[in-house]
C-alpha cells in the first residue's frame, strides 16, 4: 500500500503486512474481519470503505493518525 511505502525507513522498515499487523495490535482493525478498521475510526474520518464494503481506503486524516500512533515524523 502507499501508506505502507511511505512509512517504510531504513530506521523503521514497514510493508503491508506489518502495518496491518501493527494496526490490529493497536486495536484500530477489527477481530473479526482483520482487514476493515472497526467502526469508530471509520466515523471519526481515518478510513473509508469502497463500495463493495471489503476495500479499505485511508483518508488524509488518517495517514496523519497513523503516523502519529505509529510514531512516524515527517522528518524521517
Amino acid at each position: 500500500s502507499i501508506l505502507a511505502m511511505s512509512l517504510n525507513t531504513k530506521k523503521k522498515p514497514m510493508g503491508e503486512k506489518r502495518l496491518f499487523k501493527a494496526l490490529r495490535e493497536k486495536g484500530i482493525m477489527d477481530e473479526n474481519k482483520p482487514l476493515i478498521p472497526k467502526k469508530e475510526y471509520i466515523e471519526k474520518g481515518y478510513f473509508k470503505l469502497g463500495n463493495s464494503g471489503t476495500k479499505t481506503l485511508i483518508t488524509a486524516t488518517g495517514i496523519d493518525f497513523i503516523k502519529q500512533l505509529l510514531g512516524y515524523s515527517d522528518e524521517e
